[in-house]
Formats: structure tokens, sequence, C-alpha cells
């Protein structure tokens, strides 16, 4: 059995999971491996009951939310049908993930991604622990020129994969950043803790990511769970205490020649009184200096799986006249409210 394969088998549970379809099988959720990566704590955080697979890149994550997983589990055997995924999205230092937009931007209708879609985000603090080389470093460069002025920084793949190359280290003579949950997998000594640039300001948002044909085990989302859990609206109802702050992802392109297409599309949010939290863009491939828009605006709701009479879905309608394309990603309950 490989060290990888023991970590998995950790995370493979035999509690059983009621779902949408009633099936009697574990709810299945991928995320970007290797083990003990801050992927793998998100995904610990969002559904710590559920049959965790790491896959290893961005795409195989899309790919499997599509069919059968094809990440090697090693002596798990099989490849489990994937009903979430965990996906990092953003981080409030080193900004977008760039991998992760580009797969998105294949989510429109037509294109092979489309039945993926976007129903929950977790904010994962990030803090950074040196054990007994370095990956990340760029947000932890004040602790190594104070502390290791001298030391050879080698990059690699993930923070996790670093630990487990300390760990096999028998001379003793190289150290890891990386997370708590990966020094502790390999049992390795902590040297400092929380040794990042501006301790408390480093928080990776990540995308829960579902295939639209196949909604299982949604329930399950701590979202549903914090909404579930909240008092009564007061009474007399003031109308606004049933009211969840409600997010979506909206991906549209424009016509570039055309003078204020971009300004025209982005007025039609504030129109239909949608906030704008967020505008990312990323080259279309399809043709040079053409790109795809990526909105996030957020709306109070009633009831998140109606997408009908809402604000976004007026503003949807009236973009459709006015850009070349334009889909919404998804929906899903906005988590700082629950932070406020």
């Amino acid at each position: 059995m490989t060290q990888w394969t023991e970590l998995i088998q950790r995370d493979h549970k035999s509690s059983k999971m009621d779902d949408d379809h009633a099936r009697d099988r574990p709810l299945s959720v991928a995320y970007l491996g290797p083990p003990a990566s801050f992927s793998h704590q998100a995904a610990l955080a969002v559904l710590p009951s559920a049959n965790l697979t790491p896959l290893p890149s961005f795409s195989s994550i899309f790919e499997g939310l599509l069919r059968p997983a094809k990440g090697d589990v090693g002596d798990l055997g099989g490849a489990p049908l994937i009903d979430f995924a965990v996906l990092p999205i953003e981080n409030s230092t080193n900004g977008s993930v760039v991998q992760a937009l580009d797969l998105l931007a294949k989510c429109s209708e037509g294109d092979p991604y489309a039945d993926i879609q976007v129903c929950e985000e977790h904010y994962l603090p990030v803090h950074h622990f040196i054990y007994t080389n370095a990956n990340n470093t760029n947000s932890c460069s004040k602790y190594l020129a104070q502390h290791f002025p001298h030391a050879e920084r080698i990059d690699v793949s993930s923070t996790s994969t670093a630990a487990l190359l300390v760990a096999k280290d028998e001379s003793g003579g190289s150290a890891a950043i990386c997370s708590r949950l990966a020094g502790k997998s390999w049992k390795l000594k902590c040297l400092g803790e929380q040794i990042e640039d501006e301790p408390g300001t480093n928080t990776t948002r990540f995308f829960v990511l579902r295939n639209r044909t196949r909604p299982r085990g949604e329930d399950s989302l701590p979202s549903r769970r914090r909404v579930a859990l909240r008092p009564p609206p007061p009474s007399p109802p003031t109308g606004r205490g049933d009211e969840v702050n409600a997010k979506a992802l909206v991906l549209f392109t424009i016509n570039h020649v055309v003078p204020g297409s971009l300004s025209t599309a982005l007025q039609v949010f504030a129109k239909h009184g949608l906030n704008l939290t967020r505008i990312d863009t990323r080259p279309s491939r399809q043709c040079s200096w053409h790109y795809v828009f990526f909105v996030e605006c957020k709306e109070r709701v009633k009831d998140i799986d109606n997408s009908k009479d809402t604000k976004l879905q007026g503003a949807s309608e009236e973009l459709q006249g006015l850009t070349e394309s334009v889909t919404c990603l998804g929906r899903w309950i906005d988590m700082l409210q629950f932070e406020e």
C-alpha cells in the first residue's frame, strides 16, 4: 500500500447519506490532490462524511464530474461516480486561479462541460507552517529571509508534496512549508507556526461544483444546513427574515468592435438591482484579443432553488440581446453572510 493510498483510505468512510434519488451510497467528493493539500482541507470542511477522492489536475476534476473519475485511487479499486468537486477559485493574497476560470469558460451551452455548475462556496483561512523543500514561498518570504537566509528554495507541485518529500528525506536536512494537516499526516516536527507574511489575512475561496443532470445530496451542503438552523423570522414578519443572500456567476462574451458594449452589459446588473461582487476576464482562445467575462452578482432571495421571477432572471434575459453569448454558471448561498 502506498503512502498516498493510506491517506486516501482515511477519507473513504462507510457511513451512508440520504440523497435525492434514494440511492444507498455515500456521497463522493473530488478535490485537487494530492492528499493533505489545502483543497483536501476544504473538502473535509464542506462534506466531512463523504468519500473523498484526490484527482491530479483541474481538468480531471471536470472530467470526473461528467463520468466516473479517472484518478488513481490505488488499492481502493474502481472509479467512484463524483457527486461534488471542490475547486480553488481565488486567494485573497494571490488573486484568481486562472486554471479554474479557463475550465469554467467551457461550461456554456454546447461546450464540453455544459452540465457542470457552481452550487456552493467555501472560505478556507490559509496558514503556513514549517516542518522539518519549500513550496509557496511567496507568502512566507519574510520568515524565510529572517530564519533561513541561506536555504535553497525548491518549488514543488503542492505543499502536501513538499511534506512528503521531507518525510522521505532521512538526512533531516530539509524542511517544508505546508499546512498543519500535511505536517501531521507525515508525522513531521513543526519548526514554526503561521509563518505567512500577513497572518490572518490569507484566505482561499473554493467553489463546490456538481453535474446539474444528477443533483444529489444538496441538503448536506454547509450553506443549506446553516439556513435550516437559522432562527425563525420575527413575528409579525418583516418580509426579509426568511431571505438569504444568493450569489450567481454569469459568463458572457461581447462584440469587441461595438463601442461601449462592455459598459452596456455591466449596467444591466445595476438596472436590475444586482450587486456586483467580482469581475474576471480570460482570453476566449477563439481569436486573439477576444475575452470572456465572468461576473459574480448578489441578490436577496427566499428560495435559492427557484430561479424564476428573480432579479438575475430579468438581467439574464436582457443580456441575451446585448451580448454575443451569456450563461449562468450557477447560483449558491453567500457564505459570508453567516460571518456578519
